[in-house]
């Protein structure tokens, strides 16, 4: 979820949000029964993130990993498309 628009991910598990907002910082929420969620706050640049949900009965938590991408990386990665 980022500001309240909800994405389903593909088969692969990879999602896409685009646009602009006026703002300077987002919010990132990554759900899934039986998992515990993850949720972020970061400052505003096209990233490629890489989340891993924990199970509800594992002692971890969930964790990402953030990359930031050049303008053109961003572009080929598009809709999810590798």
């Amino acid at each position: 979820m980022f500001y309240g628009v909800t994405r389903r991910t593909d088969e692969r598990g990879c999602f896409h949000f685009g646009g602009s907002l006026a703002a300077s910082r987002f919010q990132i929420e990554v759900r899934k029964f039986g998992f515990k969620q993850y949720s972020e706050t970061t400052w505003f640049n096209l990233y490629d993130i890489d989340v891993v949900l924990e199970r509800s009965d594992s002692p971890a938590q969930s964790r990402a990993t953030w990359r930031v991408l050049a303008r053109k990386e961003a572009e080929e990665l598009g809709e999810c498309r590798r």
